[in-house]
C-alpha cells in the first residue's frame, strides 16, 4: 500500500511539474487544434504564417491548413484535405501586409525519361500557380509554365527565382509573378552528364532582394559530397555584379547593411564554430569573425538591427545530451566586434530546435512545437514566446572573436 501511495505521489509530482512547465508559456500558444511542423514566417506588422497539419506525422486524410495569424489572433485559415500539393506551397509575404502563395502544378513523368534506370512514374512540375490569399481564400492569379522540380524555386523578400537545370535558364519574378529578367547560366555553369535532370547545376539558395542586390547560389557538380562545387552569382538590379566559386557550400546572407556575408563551418562537427566573413564589392573577403561555444550546436540569423543599424546575430545554442536549450541575441558594432550578448533559456518539452524570429520593429520571438516529450504527451500547443519573457541563462562559452 505504501509503495502504491509513493508511486502515486511521484506521478502527481511529475504531472504537476510538466503542467507547470507548459503553463509558463500557455498564454503564448498559437493554436491548440493543429500542429505546425515548420518554423513560422513573420512579416510586416505582427503577421505570422504557418503550414499546419492535423497531427504531428502529417497523416494523409487528416486536416491540413495554411494559417495566417495577425496580432496574435487567427486572421485567415485555408483548409485542404485532398490537394496534397498544397503541402509544398511557398508563402510570398509582402511589406504591405498582403501575401501570395506559390503552389506546384503536377504532371506525370517517367523516371526513365530523366536518365534513371527505373520504370516508375513520378509527379513533376510543369507550371507554378500563383494565388493571392484574400478573405475569400486562395484566389488563382496566374499560371507560370516551366519544367522544374520544386527545389528549383526559391523566394526572397520581394519575389522569387526559378532555375531550369535542363536549359540552364534562371528566371527572376516579382512577388506578383511578373517576369523581370531571364539569365542564361550555360556559360557560367559547366554542363555535367552525371545526372541529366541537373545538367546545368542545382539551385541552392538566394539571399537579398531581386529588385536591388541578391546572391544566388548554385551547386554545379553532383558527383559526390567531396567533389561538389558551388557558384555564387551576385546581381545588382538584375545585372551581374560578380561570381565566385566555392569548394564547399557557403551560407551567403545579405542582412541589409550593404554587405554580403559568407558563413562557413570550421569542421564537420555539429558543434563546429562558424566563421562569419564580410565580402567586398567584388565578392572577396574583407575580414572575418568566429562565433563559437563550449560544445553547443549553433544555428543563427544575421540581420541588421532596426534600432542601431548595425549587425545582430540571433538564434539557438543547444546541446540535447546536456539538456541545454538556449537562445541568444548578440549585437555587434560597425566593425563586427561583439558589443552585447543576451542568452535566454527555453525549455519547452525538450524542443531541440527552437526557432528565433525577428519582427519588423526588431523585437524577437521564439517559436517552439516541443520535442520528444511533446511527441509522447500529444496535444502540446505550438507557442510563439516574446524573447524578453524568457529567463536569463548561462552563456556556456558563447562568444564572437
Amino acid at each position: 500500500m505504501k509503495r502504491i501511495i509513493a508511486v502515486l505521489l511521484v506521478a502527481i509530482i511529475v504531472f504537476s511539474f510538466t503542467a507547470a512547465g507548459a503553463e509558463n508559456y500557455y498564454d503564448y500558444r498559437i493554436h491548440d487544434q493543429y500542429f505546425a511542423p515548420f518554423a513560422p514566417e513573420l512579416f510586416g506588422d505582427n503577421n505570422v504564417l504557418y503550414h499546419a497539419w492535423g497531427d504531428r506525422d502529417g497523416n494523409v486524410g487528416l486536416d491540413w491548413h495554411l494559417l495566417w495569424y495577425r496580432d496574435g489572433k487567427l486572421f485567415r485559415d485555408f483548409a485542404y484535405s485532398t490537394e496534397k500539393r498544397f503541402n509544398q506551397s511557398i508563402f510570398l509575404p509582402r511589406e504591405d501586409n498582403t501575401c501570395g502563395v506559390l503552389v506546384p502544378g503536377r504532371k506525370e513523368t517517367r523516371m526513365a525519361d530523366l536518365g534513371w534506370d527505373s520504370n516508375e512514374i513520378e509527379p513533376a512540375i510543369n507550371y507554378i500557380e500563383l494565388y493571392e490569399w484574400t478573405d475569400n481564400g486562395l484566389e488563382l492569379q496566374k499560371q507560370i509554365p516551366g519544367d522544374w522540380e520544386w527545389t528549383d524555386i526559391k523566394t526572397t523578400d520581394d519575389g522569387f527565382v526559378t532555375h531550369d537545370p535542363l536549359k540552364g535558364t534562371l528566371s527572376c519574378f516579382d512577388s506578383y509573378g511578373n517576369l523581370l529578367q531571364e539569365i542564361p547560366m550555360t556559360e557560367k555553369i559547366p554542363q555535367t552528364e552525371i545526372m541529366q535532370q541537373m545538367r546545368y547545376g542545382q539551385l541552392v539558395n538566394i539571399s537579398g532582394e531581386i529588385s536591388e542586390q541578391c546572391v544566388i547560389l548554385f551547386r554545379t557538380e553532383i558527383a559526390n559530397a567531396n567533389n561538389a562545387r558551388y557558384l555564387a552569382l551576385c546581381l545588382d538590379h538584375l545585372k551581374e555584379k560578380w561570381t565566385r566559386k566555392y569548394q564547399f557550400s557557403p551560407g551567403i546572407v545579405f542582412p541589409g547593411d550593404g554587405y554580403f556575408y559568407c558563413l562557413e563551418r570550421v569542421n564537420d562537427s555539429k558543434t563546429s564554430p562558424v566563421k562569419i566573413i564580410r565580402l567586398d564589392e567584388q565578392g572577396n573577403d574583407l575580414f572575418s569573425r568566429m562565433l563559437s561555444a563550449d560544445n553547443l550546436v549553433l544555428g543563427f540569423h544575421v540581420k541588421t538591427s532596426p534600432l542601431t543599424g548595425n549587425l545582430m546575430l540571433y538564434g539557438k545554442a543547444v546541446a540535447n545530451s546536456k539538456k541545454i536549450y538556449n537562445v541568444f541575441r548578440m549585437d555587434l558594432d560597425e566593425n563586427m566586434n561583439q558589443v552585447s550578448l543576451d542568452v535566454r533559456q527555453i525549455d519547452y518539452y525538450d524542443d531541440y530546435s527552437p526557432s528565433v524570429q525577428m519582427q519588423k520593429d526588431g523585437s524577437l520571438f521564439v517559436h517552439c512545437v516541443g520535442g520528444e516529450e511533446a511527441d509522447r504527451l500529444m496535444n502540446v500547443p505550438t507557442v510563439l514566446i516574446p524573447y524578453d519573457v524568457l529567463p536569463v541563462a548561462e552563456a556556456h562559452g558563447l562568444q564572437l572573436k
